[in-house]
């Protein structure tokens, strides 16, 4: 699954706030419930985590002391506070934890309506090979988080245009061969809520366009390459093709 203990920072700040808190109001009004929505059975774990949130050095936690919000707005405001999106998960039944509450407003190529009160499994339905190999594994995993022992790992794709609201499926045209593209790396965080023993779930985009992509890009081909050709599908990968042969020509020069 790629998960590795979480170093000292849980929540990846930056100085571009007026950006990601003007992204997420936008989406918001845009899109309203296709972003944000909290199951009832998920408001203690809603507040538990605003409260986590408030209490980090970067935020101001007046700004979300409950006081005057309905409870089903506290992840939403905790949310305006930090640049990841948020998501909650409670134990379930047989089918194990459960998506119950999410602000989610940059998604990348899944639809919150869609998932919203599934098991984990369900949500991970579209991944070639997903049952065969991690759910399990990944049910075994979220029964043993520690409120002590976050964990993070990092996921990546190529895109175009770079929104980062990416909420469908790729299409299956191919991109230009003169098409600017962006690569999209994820990082996600999991840690357990004490209290209501939900997990919570966070995710942070960062897009960076390939023409100004800092380390070259001989690993990132290398990993392209690499990708086995279900998955390569699923990330829509064979769309690029051309569009990334004029990279592989600037690499090999």
């Amino acid at each position: 699954m790629g998960m590795v203990p979480m170093g000292d920072q849980w929540i990846d700040f930056d100085t571009d706030v007026a950006a990601w808190k003007a992204h997420k109001l936008e989406q918001r009004e845009l899109r309203g419930d296709r972003v944000y929505r909290v199951l009832p059975e998920a408001l203690d774990a809603a507040q538990e985590l605003s409260a986590m949130i408030a209490d980090l050095p970067e935020v101001d936690g007046a700004a979300l002391a409950s006081g005057g919000i309905a409870a089903e707005e506290r992840l939403w405001r905790a949310s305006l506070q930090v640049p990841d999106d948020l998501i909650i998960m409670l134990p379930g039944d047989d089918e194990g934890y459960r998506l119950v509450a999410a602000s989610l407003c940059s998604p990348s190529h899944w639809k919150l309506p869609e998932k919203i009160g599934k098991p984990i499994r369900r949500v991970h339905d579209p991944i070639p090979r997903v049952h065969d190999t991690l759910s399990p594994k990944i049910d075994r995993f979220f029964d043993r988080i520690h409120p002590d022992n976050p964990v993070e790992r990092h996921n990546w794709s190529i895109q175009c245009p770079p929104e980062l609201f990416a909420d469908s499926r790729y299409d299956r045209d191919a991109v230009p061969e003169d098409a600017p593209l962006f690569y999209r790396a994820e990082r996600q965080t999991l840690r357990r809520l004490p209290r209501s023993n939900a997990v919570a779930f966070t995710i942070r985009i960062y897009m960076t366009p390939l023409d100004d992509f800092p380390e070259g890009f001989g690993e990132l081909f290398a990993a392209i390459d690499n990708t086995p050709e279900e998955l390569a599908v699923y990330k829509g990968l064979p769309r690029y093709t051309a569009a990334l042969k004029r990279y592989r020509d600037r690499q090999n020069r």
